[in-house]
């Protein structure tokens, strides 16, 4: 049996065109040192920014940093 599978919303975002794509979406991101979520702003080609939604504050994420980001899934 053979089972093709596309990465889609579950997509881990590793790249800056990745989190392009997603901008406006909140994230679950897991750094060396936290894991939080973030409403994503803006991207650069090195970092990320956005409103980390808990503490209602502008954070800026290196890359670097990131061990793991994905859009968090709504459901209705």
């Amino acid at each position: 049996q053979l089972e093709v599978t596309s990465p889609g919303a579950t997509r881990k975002l590793e790249t800056p065109r990745h989190f392009r794509r997603v901008i406006g979406r909140r994230l679950e991101i897991t750094t060396k040192k936290d894991t939080f979520k973030l409403d994503l702003a803006e991207v650069g080609e090195s970092s990320i920014t956005g409103t980390d939604p808990q503490r209602k504050e502008t954070k800026t994420v290196d890359l670097g940093e990131i061990r793991k980001a994905q859009v968090e899934l709504k459901f209705r």
